[in-house]
């Protein structure tokens, strides 16, 4: 009872209320192939995405790793081709 609770922070999304706090949400960064256009950018709002090389760069943040999962799934369900997934150290600025 002495411990502290980590306050939540809440996210909506078009799939749900996902609740993320210092214990689970992780960044990422997630590239795939060809810039993507639009109206398949609308389909990631927890993202930030930047355009390099030919390739789109997803950055964000996600509550837990079912989150990560459903963010695949999308990338595969849209035909996009994944061509890299990593972890951003928390004190890395994720919006740059």
């Amino acid at each position: 009872m002495g411990a502290a609770r980590a306050r939540a922070r809440y996210e909506a999304t078009p799939w749900g209320v996902k609740t993320m706090n210092a214990h689970t949400a992780v960044h990422y960064e997630i590239r795939v192939e060809r810039q993507i256009g639009s109206a398949l950018a609308a389909l990631f709002p927890e993202f930030t995405l930047t355009y390099r090389d030919g390739e789109t760069l997803l950055r964000g943040t996600l509550p837990d790793q079912a989150a990560l999962h459903g963010v695949l799934a999308r990338i595969r369900d849209l035909g996009l081709t994944l061509v890299a997934l990593a972890r951003v150290a928390d004190d890395q600025d994720i919006a740059s």
